[in-house]
């Protein structure tokens, strides 16, 4: 039996999807591209912008006209209007993503060995978040906060140095919030810097308040974490931040850059920004303007703001057009 995988979105979707494509394999399951002629096609959703899912939408009715017999799985982040869909035959949530795919493939592999069509494994460490910033529907999908032990990220890191891959990027939610059993993400980072052959260390997206002095020194003394950071900023304005519900002022974030250029001057840092967000008024974009014009960002990633149902922020007046 062909079964066939589609991922949308972030490198968490990546890094669960590659988990079911080798559950999968060890089944009696063959993995075939997302062709025609599959049995079951398995579409891994994102749902953090309007345009993701109808991204979505397009890539589950492009899956029924590869096959009209074909059965049709979407998990991951879905709304719950997309239940509504006659493409598809079975949704399954992420809470129920694991036990539903254990049966089906009837395995029990919860660590991956390999990357799918990469020279760089991302390898989860967290999932969930507990934040719930006005515009974000993440918490609705991933619940709540959870941070996998540090001896299965380092036997998963193990083996994918076996396939070869001597490049890692840490993933989650929120990576910044990782804690398992009292240990953070600086104490896991100092673990896995000491698995053989293991050459370089990447972190995904980060808070500004998750950036603390202790993972500074700890990036600026490594030789194998990247000298690279990548903030959730969204803002450079006040009232925006606030009405975001996100916890720090644009002067916080301005002294945190500022405290990592003056230890790493090579230092990569990237960031998110929102525009358009509900009562953003002109000089509220002026200020975020000039709030990155002044800072030494290496790039940006800029995201006009997609009202998502269900948030708060999808209520508040003085949408911006």
């Amino acid at each position: 039996m062909k079964i066939s995988f589609k991922t949308l979105g972030c490198k968490l979707n990546q890094y669960e999807t590659q988990l079911l494509r080798e559950m999968a394999e060890d089944s009696p399951f063959n993995t075939t591209s997302f062709v025609k002629g599959a049995d079951i096609y398995v579409i891994n959703m994102c749902s953090v912008t309007m345009n993701a899912v109808q991204q979505s939408r397009n890539i589950i009715r492009r899956a029924r006209k590869m096959s009209q017999n074909a059965r049709i799985i979407v998990t991951g982040c879905y709304p719950v209007e997309m239940e509504n869909l006659p493409e598809v035959d079975t949704f399954i949530p992420n809470a129920q993503r694991q036990s539903f795919f254990q049966r089906l493939f009837n395995s029990q592999k919860t660590r991956i060995s390999t990357f799918k069509n990469h020279t760089r494994a991302f390898v989860k460490i967290q999932t969930g978040c507990n934040k719930f910033c006005s515009y974000c529907i993440v918490p609705y999908f991933r619940k709540n906060e959870y941070s996998r032990p540090q001896d299965e990220i380092r036997k998963e890191i193990t083996s994918l140095i076996r396939n070869r891959f001597k490049e890692i990027t840490l993933t989650g939610v929120h990576i910044g919030r990782y804690n398992n059993n009292g240990r953070n993400l600086v104490q896991l980072l100092k673990e896995i810097e000491h698995i053989p052959h293991l050459e370089k260390i990447r972190l995904s997206s980060l808070n500004p308040e998750e950036i603390t002095n202790e993972l500074i020194d700890t990036v600026a003394s490594s030789s194998k974490i990247c000298h690279h950071f990548h903030l959730s900023l969204q803002s450079g304005d006040r009232n925006v931040l606030n009405s975001m519900g996100r916890n720090y002022e644009p002067g916080y974030a301005a002294g945190l850059i500022a405290r990592i250029k003056n230890q790493m001057s090579d230092c990569g840092i990237g960031a998110d920004v929102i525009v358009g967000f509900p009562s953003e008024t002109v000089q509220c974009f002026q200020n975020t303007y000039n709030f990155i014009r002044n800072l030494p960002f290496t790039y940006l990633h800029v995201f006009r703001y997609s009202p998502r149902k269900g948030t708060l922020a999808a209520i508040l007046p003085n949408s911006v057009h």
